[in-house]
């Protein structure tokens, strides 16, 4: 084996390394700090024979460097292969919520800060932060598994990246962050190597970018990605799978074509119930339910709302899926006349979306809440409702959920408040501009005309519509 004085004295590098020696512990009457230095940087001011001599210090023959080369890789082999097993086991551990020790047990592993097994640490480091609640630590240890796989490419195949943009894009939703999380799992995507590990991946972001979209409302994106989806079913695992008859029941609930969303929907609950996944079981009946109640057929909606409601004790988290159920059902009840009865379930909404921190659902219960109180002649107290759905949808920058309750508003106090009236418009029309403009609010085109639009409304007169 021929090696270059560049290669050699990396090799040499590495072994005083290993020895746990330090270049000055090395120094003699033959080898100076200066030579020592040389020798490892592959310098040709040090003749052959100082490079044997320190090699000899190391340990070394010369002439045996080849073999010593041979034991070193199947050496290196046979540690890397500890290594992946150990962290295959530590996040198998983490998966299963085993996670006591576990952090320390990642930390203390020995490993280079070059080895591309380092942005796996990282990942696992930030699993281990997510499953403590902690999402801030976890997002700098996602980070930090990104920034080292895009330093060493040649590991594109473990496909740390695309895992840890999909865990980010967890926690963005976590924080009703839809934009920041659907930009996380479309990266993801882009990223994602097809022959490498975690093949798995692709269908959670997949199916968690049709998750974001149909909270955005972008239905025709989310019907396009499950499109993409449906192919590959046979390679998708059951919790994914039926994420995907959830979503594709709520996009054709909102297109209208109910039989296709009843389709998908019992088609998913007949999984489910066979798989016994009382969360999706739960999730599934209830948005069956609201097809039927969409359809007018409040009889079969109430069945299906009631059938849910017995998986409730059984839910893996005690507030998500009931907020949903308790909202849905209360505005079946506000169909079907029975006011007091809605008034209750819907308070109960509020407080079940607020524990469960999501914002999507919480707006929902409050506009429905409020919708309750109006029927029966609450205006102040359901106005107090709505005002809060409209403070949420502001903080959340859910566009056009603030744009629908900001007109709403505006119609209420029309009469009885000018000022909140003028207030509330304005703010429907800037968002109205915004969303015209895809999110981004422009100045109109005709500079007379929005001048004289803005002369109208700094004396409280609204612009025409």
């Amino acid at each position: 084996m021929h090696l270059s004085r560049e290669q050699l004295g990396e090799i040499l590098r590495k072994r005083r390394i290993e020895l746990g020696l330090r270049q000055k512990d090395l120094v003699d009457d033959i080898l100076s700090p200066s030579s020592i230095s040389n020798i490892e940087l592959g310098k040709r001011k040090v003749s052959e024979d100082t490079i044997a001599y320190y090699c000899k210090k190391l340990g070394w023959d010369i002439k045996n460097i080849a073999s010593y080369l041979d034991e070193g890789e199947k050496k290196e082999e046979a540690q890397l292969e500890i290594l992946k097993l150990k962290l295959k086991s530590l996040e198998n551990d983490i998966d299963y919520g085993i996670t006591k020790h576990k952090l320390k047990e990642l930390k203390g592993l020995k490993i280079s800060q070059k080895s591309p097994y380092q942005a796996v640490v990282e990942y696992l480091v930030g699993k281990w932060y997510y499953k403590a609640d902690d999402w801030e630590k976890a997002k700098e240890h996602f980070s930090q598994a990104i920034y080292i796989y895009d330093k060493c490419p040649e590991h594109k195949s473990s496909n740390i990246k695309s895992t840890s943009l999909y865990e980010l894009g967890r926690i963005y939703y976590g924080y009703n962050n839809f934009d920041k999380a659907l930009d996380c799992y479309k990266k993801g995507l882009h990223a994602f190597c097809k022959e490498g590990e975690r093949s798995y991946i692709k269908y959670h972001l997949l199916i968690s970018k049709v998750i974001c979209l149909e909270k955005k409302d972008k239905i025709i994106e989310a019907m396009e990605t499950l499109d993409e989806m449906w192919p590959h079913l046979a390679v998708i695992n059951t919790e994914t799978q039926l994420n995907m008859y959830e979503m594709q029941a709520k996009v054709y609930n909102k297109l209208e074509k109910y039989e296709k969303a009843i389709f998908y929907a019992e088609t998913g609950i007949d999984i489910a119930r066979r798989e016994k996944n009382y969360n999706r079981c739960f999730e599934l009946w209830t948005t069956l339910g609201v097809i039927y109640k969409n359809m007018g057929k409040l009889m079969l909606a109430e069945t299906c709302f009631q059938t849910a409601s017995r998986f409730e004790n059984k839910l893996r988290n005690k507030y998500l899926l009931p907020a949903y159920n308790y909202t849905e059902l209360g505005k079946l009840h506000l169909q079907q006349n029975k006011i007091a009865m809605a008034e209750n379930i819907l308070r109960d909404a509020v407080k079940l979306s607020k524990r469960a921190k999501d914002g999507h659902q919480q707006f929902e219960s409050l506009v429905a809440l409020g919708d309750c109180l109006i029927q029966q002649r609450k205006l102040e107290e359901a106005l107090s409702f709505y005002e809060s759905a409209h403070e949420l949808a502001e903080k959340l920058s859910f566009t056009k959920q603030e744009k629908d309750i900001a007109l709403l508003l505006a119609q209420y106090y029309e009469k009885i408040d000018s000022i909140k009236h003028k207030k509330y418009f304005a703010r429907f029309y800037d968002l109205s501009v915004q969303l015209m403009h895809g999110g981004e609010k422009k100045m109109l085109q005709n500079p007379i005309l929005y001048a004289h639009l803005s002369e109208r409304q700094s004396v409280g007169e609204p612009p025409d519509s």
